[in-house]
């Protein structure tokens, strides 16, 4: 019987030992895959921050492309309106010094020096009355 308790208790100690075993094997797996799991979050948080990062970069730089374009077509619409404004300016001064006479004489002598554009331009302005007057009605 003493005997019997001996192999026993040897199997017991085996067990017991199998079980450590088991146990620390099963810690250094999960120690590993923890390890693992927490490369990997790192590296995917690094490479979720740079993406953000080339985002923010793209949309900043398209925001400028877009300021730098409004502020083209602002700057065209000034020059326009400069350019309108010395028409205007200029046209202007010519009515005042020479008057609607003036303006009749150099309108005849453009028509005598150019017939034909100044023949069409007629007939653009006669069809452009007549749809107007005729839509009217």
């Amino acid at each position: 019987m003493v005997e019997a308790k001996g192999s026993l208790k040897n199997r017991i100690q085996d067990l017991g030992n199998q079980a450590s075993q088991a146990a620390s094997s099963a810690y250094e797996s999960v120690k590993s895959a923890t390890e693992t799991v927490g490369q990997r979050a790192q590296e995917f948080m690094a490479d979720a921050s740079k993406r953000a990062e080339e985002a923010g970069n793209y949309l900043n730089q398209r925001a400028e492309d877009a300021t730098a374009a409004v502020g083209g077509q602002f700057k065209a619409a000034g020059d326009a309106s400069a350019s309108l404004a010395e028409s205007l300016r200029s046209t202007g001064a010519y009515v005042q010094e020479e008057g609607f006479g003036g303006l009749e004489a150099d309108l005849a002598n453009l028509i005598k020096r150019n017939p034909i554009p100044a023949v069409l331009a007629g007939i653009g302005l006669g069809f452009m009355l007549a749809r107007t007057l005729y839509h009217r009605s």
